[in-house]
């Protein structure tokens, strides 16, 4: 989970600033309303391989994949943990399914 996996560095000020900012974006059915939490956990190097596969998953909840590149281009370890998921969902797509409990956005 997002923000158990960077406690040591993202402290309790940070983790609401990007709950707020996720919630934001659900609300309001924007990606671009999270993007500065995004950019928060770039500029500090901890977007990891599970912080990018909840950026990927709210960027396609959101119809908004195509807004991906401008962040990638921002960070590029990024593009590497992007390709990483794309090579996991080739291997095994099930991987990618949002769980049984999960509620459209929109």
């Amino acid at each position: 989970w997002i923000c158990s996996q960077s406690s040591s560095l993202a402290s309790e000020p940070e983790v609401k600033r990007w709950m707020a900012h996720i919630v934001d974006a659900v609300e309001s059915g924007s990606f671009e309303c999270s993007c500065p939490a995004w950019t928060w956990y770039m500029e500090n190097d901890a977007l990891d391989e599970g912080h990018t596969r909840w950026l990927i998953q709210l960027a396609h909840a959101l119809d908004a994949l195509s807004e991906l590149p401008l962040l990638m281009d921002f960070s590029p370890s990024t593009v590497v943990h992007v390709a990483a998921y794309a090579e996991q969902l080739g291997c095994e797509p099930k991987c990618g399914k949002y769980s049984e409990h999960f509620r459209g956005l929109k």
